[in-house]
């Protein structure tokens, strides 16, 4: 028989405002890959990207997102397009590389402002590496949402977390989401080192004041 899971723990709630005194972070990547589409006649189409944002681990992020926007050359019809689903990503072909607008826009419950990203579509690989119709050029950036003190009704339903992955997404065996899940642990093992230096510092301060008085407290009842 599995253990019980441990008990939750409560929250520390502003009676005058009704906020959750925590902030909440989720991650996310956003970027794009691009396949060479081979040797082609002087000014065709040389590539198919796609430009994204996603889950860290691929999953839906509907459960707080409204819609992304993504905002592509003007030379594109219908130069903006608006997804209220995931997979939030805009697929085109071009030969061009530019910057694209990136709007998200959260659940109205969440009473926040859209956040704006923008993202460098890049179609070439470094000087020294062959083109291949085989291997994307990927570039993802990682980023966080940050919410500070929501509402509990917003606070729950960032733990409660998405119902499903988007799974058997064409791209998945490209996507850098190990490289930035082991960063992003080596960097909570680095502040929780960094922490517990911190701690130890403390610690002993403390008891070189407390040693300190003592000492004080003693001469005081010499005299």
């Amino acid at each position: 028989m599995a253990p019980p899971p441990p008990p939750a723990v409560p929250v520390r709630v502003d009676a005058a405002s009704g906020r959750v005194l925590e902030r909440v972070d989720k991650p996310f990547v956003y970027g794009s890959a691009a396949f060479w589409l081979g040797k082609q006649p002087e000014g065709a189409m040389s590539h198919k990207w796609t430009v994204f944002l996603r889950g860290l681990e691929n999953e839906d992020l509907s459960y707080f997102i409204e819609k992304v926007s993504f905002t592509l050359h003007p030379s594109f019809d219908q130069h903006v397009r608006v997804l209220y689903h995931a997979p939030y990503e805009v697929t085109e072909q071009g030969w061009g590389e530019f910057a694209i607008g990136i709007r998200v826009d959260f659940l109205p419950a969440a009473g926040l402002e859209p956040v704006q990203l923008s993202h460098q579509l890049k179609l070439f690989p470094a000087p020294h590496v062959a083109p291949s119709t085989k291997k994307p050029v990927m570039s993802e950036t990682y980023d966080e949402f940050v919410f500070v003190q929501p509402t509990k009704e917003w606070y729950d339903r960032l733990h409660a977390g998405p119902t499903r992955k988007v799974d058997n997404h064409p791209l998945v065996h490209f996507f850098t989401t190990p490289e930035f899940a082991r960063e992003e642990d080596q960097s909570i093992e680095k502040l929780t080192a960094v922490n517990q230096q911190v701690q130890q510092s403390m610690d002993e301060q403390r008891a070189r004041l407390f040693a300190l008085e003592q000492e004080i407290s003693n001469l005081t009842q010499k005299l």
